[in-house]
Formats: structure tokens, sequence, C-alpha cells
């Protein structure tokens, strides 16, 4: 599947997903015990299923870009090195999306069920698609770290006890484990 199919898929999932969503939030939640609540468990879990298939043969995919790249990186002229970016800002767009989708069927649970649930399914899926990125060359960009300062401010605009302002590491798994804290204290601010 080529880079723009595999947009499309996901795309559709989320169009699938946000449609549930809306369902469910402009009803009542189902009951447990109800059909319609069974069906609704077995789609989220379909998609589930898809989605850390999808998430496999990304990382699967990102590997193999690495190691193309690293075994060729010494003679490689200029178009080479620009398919190999290109592959790479593919897979990240690509990651970007799956990590929305994930999102979105948290919120899809969490309408149904709670946000304590939510929260704790958005953490496993984070996790998983974050399996394969630890060795990754990808990184948050500048403009990436002042939204990601932005939105971790907005958190707690008191500041961290007077300390020095936050300013986000340039690793993408260390910049997405602060975005889960930052949701974390958004969801809990939001009961109280």
């Amino acid at each position: 599947m080529n880079h723009e199919a595999k947009v499309i898929f996901l795309r559709q999932m989320m169009q699938s997903v946000l449609a549930e969503t809306l369902k469910v939030r402009a009803a009542a939640s189902p009951s447990p015990t109800s059909t319609k609540y069974a069906e609704l468990m077995a789609k989220i879990a379909r998609w589930q299923g898809q989605l850390a298939v999808f998430e496999r043969n990304l990382n699967s995919q990102a590997g193999l870009v690495h190691k193309q790249g690293a075994s060729s990186k010494a003679r490689r002229d200029f178009s080479q090195r620009q398919s190999h970016a290109s592959r790479l800002n593919n897979i990240a767009s690509l990651r970007g999306q799956a990590l929305g989708l994930a999102d979105a069927i948290v919120e899809l649970i969490e309408a149904m069920t709670g946000p304590d649930v939510a929260l704790s399914n958005l953490i496993k899926s984070i996790d998983k698609l974050l399996e394969g990125a630890e060795d990754s060359d990808l990184s948050i960009s500048p403009a990436g770290q002042q939204e990601l300062t932005a939105v971790i401010q907005q958190a707690d605009p008191g500041g961290s006890g007077g300390g020095q302002p936050y300013s986000p590491a340039p690793t993408m798994v260390t910049d997405v484990i602060t975005l889960c804290i930052a949701l974390f204290i958004l969801l809990t601010r939001k009961k109280g």
C-alpha cells in the first residue's frame, strides 16, 4: 500500500470513529448489557486491531527506511537524500495520523465509559505506537517545540514553583510522554 492509500485508510477509519462518537454523544450512552453496546465494542475492537496491524507495518517500514539510509549514507547523491527524507517525513505524518486515530478511539470509549478508562487506553495506544520510534531519527521541530510548550503553559499557567520555564527535549518519545502528562492534567482539572 502506498503512502496516499495509507492516508486514505486512516482518514476513513477516523471518519467512522468520529461518526460513532457523535452518535453516542447525541443519544444516551448504551447500557453495557445491550446489543448496541456489544456491537459498538466489536467495532472498537476491530478498529483497535486494524490500528495495531497498521502500527506494526509502519514500524517495520520505518526500520527498513532507516536501515537503507544507514547502509548507503556515504555514497548518496542529492536525489537519494531527498527520497530518504521524504520517506521519513511520510512515516512521521502517518504516525501523527495514527496517534490522532488512537485519540479518537479513546474519545469514543470515554463517551461510552468515562475518562479514567479512556486515559488508560490512550496511554496503551501511545506506548504501542512508540515501540518502534525510540531508535528513529524523528525529532520534534522548533515549531512543534513551541506548540508543546504553549500547551503545557496553558495546563500550568503559574509555572512549576517559580522555576525555569519548561523546554521540551528534542526526542519524539519524551515529547509524547510530556504531552500525555499535560493531557492528564487537563483531564483532571475538568473533573474538579
